[in-house]
């Protein structure tokens, strides 16, 4: 098997449709098989993913058995069961957008055997898959990335566009099922085995609605959970990295200081922040936020405003 398509759901019954037919609309000349992890969707996801497990057997491999595992959990169930030498990554209520997509990634993998992974740019969608002039992920002009620069920069692989090399780790260490975030620790795990690549195009849609499971939660708890997985990961990786891992966790702790009104907290945050280079966008909003937090929470405000 070439390629295992992992596709995630959870209550997607709006989107699964979409996020299904857009795998089947890929053009490869290599055998491919799509594993699909439902996590006990109360909703008719799982109806919808039989209707079309029916139409393509040979195809569609459903291993959800009924049992919420949660993120984590169901994430980790769907890469166990991939036997493709490649996973494409893509969850329910997202989509792929170009034919091509899996094609000219996994062409670009086998010429590149130093890569872990490659990823590509998306177009940020709303619920009814209108793009969105916000995008949360940042631009790049460059193709090549490591570890370092993804503990810098935090999360900006998106999930579905992500195609990895299968078999670089196993198993996945205790601690990943004890953080509600799946993408980015297997991003950090991958980038110990090899180089992260960016291709130069948008191939899928991400879609920005409030009904995810880690969105949904208050701004308060996000904090704290991506805190907590910045701990963890600083253990993984032997505190090698551990300067600057406490600077990216003191820029979550200042953003929730400064939401909340606590304005010396957020200053005395963000100034560690400032204190971690190399700069990058993040590090220039801890600056705002060392200088003007009332600034800062203007300016935050306004930007939700407008997406």
């Amino acid at each position: 098997m070439k390629l295992s398509v992992c596709l995630i759901t959870y209550n997607h019954e709006a989107y699964v449709r979409t996020a299904l037919e857009s795998v089947l609309d890929q053009e490869v000349d290599f055998p491919l098989e799509i594993v699909v992890a439902d996590d006990a969707s109360v909703d008719g996801t799982v109806s919808i993913i039989e209707e079309y497990r029916a139409k393509h057997p040979d195809l569609i491999n459903p291993v959800g058995d009924g049992t919420h595992r949660g993120v984590t959990g169901n994430f980790a169930k769907g890469l166990r069961a991939c036997q493709g030498e490649y996973i494409a990554l893509l969850e329910g209520d997202d989509y792929w957008t170009d034919s091509e997509k899996l094609s000219s990634q996994v062409a670009f993998l086998d010429r590149h055997p130093e890569c872990a992974l490659s990823f590509h740019p998306v177009t940020a969608v709303d619920d009814g898959g209108r793009p969105l002039s916000y995008n949360p992920f940042p631009t790049f002009h460059r193709t090549f990335f490591e570890l370092k620069d993804l503990l810098t920069a935090g999360s900006f692989v998106p999930t579905g566009s992500i195609v990895l090399r299968n078999g670089l780790f196993e198993p996945l260490p205790q601690w990943f099922f004890d953080v509600p975030i799946a993408d980015f620790p297997l991003n950090v795990l991958m980038a110990r085995h090899g180089r992260i690549a960016r291709m130069g195009k948008s191939m899928g849609a991400w879609r920005l609605h409030g009904g995810g499971s880690f969105s949904s939660r208050t701004n308060a708890d996000r904090c704290g959970e991506v805190v907590r997985m910045y701990d963890y990961i600083d253990g993984e990786l032997g505190h090698a990295y551990s300067r600057l891992i406490t600077g990216v966790k003191s820029y979550w702790q200042a953003v929730e200081s400064v939401r909340v009104g606590d304005e010396a907290a957020g200053r005395k945050f963000a100034r560690r922040r400032v204190a971690t280079w190399p700069p990058n966008a993040q590090w220039a909003k801890a600056c705002v936020m060392a200088t003007s937090p009332a600034l800062y929470r203007a300016v935050a405000r306004r930007f939700a405003e407008l997406t």
